[in-house]
């Protein structure tokens, strides 16, 4: 989690393809997980991630912070 930060999408994207094994990656979504989820409390605050994206950059407000909470769970890959 960080205070005043922001996430560059294309970063993350180079960072998984640089994984051994991972050729490319078809497609990156974010998304704000509100409340509890199968037995997983989160955050009430809902946050637009793609009305706040812009040139593939997540910000958030200066106020904010944003964590990826339940790493098992909310990091989803799929092969093809």
């Amino acid at each position: 989690s960080c205070f005043n930060d922001f996430i560059v999408i294309p970063d993350m994207i180079a960072k998984l393809q640089s994984i051994d094994k991972i050729r490319s990656v078809a497609s990156f979504n974010l998304g704000n997980i509100v409340n509890t989820k199968d037995g997983r409390t989160y955050s009430n605050v809902e946050f637009d991630v793609k009305a706040n994206t812009f040139n593939g950059i997540v910000k958030f407000p200066q106020t904010s912070i944003w964590e990826l909470k339940f790493l098992d769970f909310d990091i989803i890959g799929r092969a093809i």
